[in-house]
């Protein structure tokens, strides 16, 4: 059995490699007659019928009782299988997330100046980049690093008013509250926000299985605190105006865990190793 595991999130039906040993294809659907479902079971279905609901995303359902079960996991999306990783998987030594069409690049990194490679979306393509060469690289790397990762993206502004430029100011606030008041130990990393423009965006990361556990749990803790003191869950443009530029607001939750996980690197001062970020076009 692969001590890595990297479990690639997606929505829609799209080249994979099947035979790989270390990359999983997943997906969240229920019972919905909207829901996408790729009807081929070699997908996991992180949020199916019978499962344990503490051990996936059902456990928040909760907060989103008022809106359908199908924009429910439009607004968790790739989450769901983070906490499905977090909550299922105790054996795997180094475990990971990615979603739809992105995948890390290891063996491709030495040289190349890019932050992301477009690359056809095949299957040969798919095959090249979840080979066993490709984990066994990443684990290489993580015998020196605490996280291997795709690489950063430079800005011309802070974190915090890129994310301002188009969000809701009232899921940010909260979220950076939340993490003053239950990691206070990060208080005096919070200038990363705010004074900080560099950024791993779109990040697929491998981590060791209790890094990775600490980082999902924390995220969760904090969503949790956002969901219970917010005005609303569910912000959507269909039934009342918003002042923001984003079109589906309601997409808060993966925004701010593509902040929240550089940010958790750098709070713990991780070594990271960072390589291409490969997207299938």
């Amino acid at each position: 059995m692969s001590n890595v595991k990297l479990m690639n999130h997606t929505h829609k039906k799209y080249a994979f490699n099947f035979e790989s040993s270390w990359v999983v294809p997943t997906y969240a659907g229920g019972s919905a007659p909207s829901e996408w479902h790729p009807n081929d079971d070699r997908y996991i279905n992180v949020y199916k019928d019978g499962l344990d609901v503490n051990k996936t995303i059902r456990r928040y359902r909760g907060y989103y009782s008022h809106i359908d079960e199908t924009s429910f996991l439009k607004a968790i999306g790739q989450q769901a299988t983070d906490y499905f990783l977090y909550a299922n998987d105790f054996t795997t030594q180094y475990l990971g997330v990615g979603s739809y069409r992105r995948y890390l690049a290891p063996e491709h990194g030495v040289g190349c100046m890019e932050e992301k490679l477009n690359v056809p979306s095949d299957i040969d393509t798919c095959k090249v980049l979840t080979s066993d060469s490709q984990r066994d690289k990443i684990v290489q790397y993580l015998q020196s690093a605490d996280v291997v990762c795709s690489r950063f993206r430079y800005m011309n502004k802070s974190i915090e008013a890129q994310y301002l430029e188009s969000q809701l100011p009232e899921y940010w606030e909260l979220f950076k509250e939340a993490i003053v008041k239950l990691y206070p130990e990060y208080e005096r990393h919070m200038i990363w926000f705010t004074d900080y423009s560099i950024c791993n965006y779109e990040c697929v990361y491998v981590m060791e299985n209790y890094n990775f556990k600490r980082l999902t749990q924390e995220y969760f803790s904090i969503m949790e605190y956002i969901w219970k003191n917010c005005s609303e869950t569910f912000p959507d443009k269909n039934v009342r105006q918003y002042n923001c530029t984003e079109i589906n607001p309601w997409r808060y939750p993966g925004f701010l865990n593509e902040r929240f996980v550089p940010f958790f690197f750098y709070a713990n001062g991780f070594r990271k190793i960072e390589v291409p970020l490969a997207f299938l076009t």
